[in-house]
């Protein structure tokens, strides 16, 4: 008799009876799934942010390193003659890149800061570096070898570009309003400055003979 009253109760489950027992364990499985998900995303965040961190930090102490170096800072002061001064170039310009290709945007506009304030622009050359969606609001960029560099969405409002070099860059999105440029100022084909509402100031006396007459990269 128990046994027939449990099978007519069985018998007797409407569909969404069925469904009911099956979707209370389905959505706590898709909870749990979900908590899983987030939480790794988080760690993954977080891991990525202390490497970042790490990686910048050491970038700030490898070049402040260099800076202190007296060959360095020959080869700020001079010409790039010596053999010595060329290699560290070199090696400032691959530690950068490897640093503005690995870190987020708002790191690499804390990276261009410190190349602008230091003074180190036009003589760390940025040959196709990642300046994606980097803020480099009103930075000293002037004699920049920005040759190739992908500056997509990156926001160069009121910066120096006197004298830059920015053949073949990348500038789709680029924001260039109020940013000067000049006669030695390198732009890529059928680039128009007036339309990016950029501003040309013609090189002064004083600048024409500190660098001399030709360009810098002429």
């Amino acid at each position: 008799m128990s046994n027939l009253f449990k099978l007519d109760k069985i018998q007797n489950k409407t569909l969404w009876d069925w469904l009911e027992l099956l979707i209370i364990p389905f959505c706590l499985l898709l909870l749990s799934c979900l908590m899983t998900y987030t939480m790794d995303n988080l760690q993954k965040k977080e891991l990525n942010e202390q490497k970042e961190n790490e990686l910048l930090k050491s970038y700030f102490s490898d070049m402040t390193s260099l800076m202190m170096n007296p060959i360095y800072k020959t080869l700020i002061e001079t010409t790039l003659s010596d053999n010595n001064a060329n290699e560290i170039q070199q090696i400032t310009s691959a530690r950068t890149l490897v640093a503005l290709d690995t870190v987020s945007p708002e790191r690499r506009s804390k990276i261009m800061n410190f190349l602008s304030d230091a003074g180190l622009i036009d003589n760390i050359p940025l040959k196709r570096a990642n300046l994606t969606e980097t803020n480099l609001k009103y930075l000293w960029l002037k004699n920049g070898n920005f040759h190739s560099a992908n500056l997509n969405k990156a926001d160069l409002t009121g910066a120096n570009l006197k004298g830059a070099k920015l053949y073949f860059i990348k500038y789709e999105g680029t924001i260039f309003n109020d940013a000067t440029y000049n006669e030695c100022t390198k732009f890529p084909e059928k680039f128009n400055a007036e339309d990016k509402r950029m501003i040309y100031q013609e090189r002064t006396k004083k600048e024409i003979d500190i660098e001399g007459k030709q360009c810098k990269y002429e």
